[in-house]
């Protein structure tokens, strides 16, 4: 949900990137508040999972390692440590000149969100709407 919801704020601002070092002012005023068709979510729900299967079926004889964007915004160093582990590479501190653009729950968002978690709640896709926070 997160993705998609950043995806939507992404196509609604033009602002794809925020530089940390870049002094623009509070983004968070900035006019991002979405809402979502609960059959847009759903297809992009499933175009996420389609891909997801199939490449899980491609690579399912080689060992790899999946990576949610829910853990590199929740925990960007723990996953990456994972990632480093799974190439067999020592671990080390990672940074970015990058920001998060879209800091507030997705409740806050999303004007819509209730209806997308109530619509979603009885489907695959209701372990999307547990965690708010992007």
């Amino acid at each position: 949900m997160a993705s998609y919801a950043s995806l939507k704020i992404g196509h609604k601002t033009g602002i794809w990137k925020e530089n940390i070092l870049k002094d623009d002012g509070d983004t968070n005023h900035r006019n991002n508040l979405i809402d979502l068709k609960p059959k847009d979510c759903e297809s992009y729900f499933s175009l996420i999972t389609d891909y997801w299967e199939n490449i899980s079926n491609i690579y399912s004889s080689h060992p790899y390692i999946e990576i949610f964007y829910e853990d590199l915004v929740n925990d960007k160093q723990e996953t990456l440590n994972e990632v480093f582990k799974a190439m067999y590479l020592e671990t080390y501190e990672v940074s970015s000149k990058m920001k998060k653009q879209n800091r507030e729950s997705l409740e806050d968002l999303i004007e819509n969100y209730g209806e997308l978690k109530t619509y979603f709640k009885r489907t695959k896709w209701h372990y999307l709407f547990k965690n708010s926070h992007p």
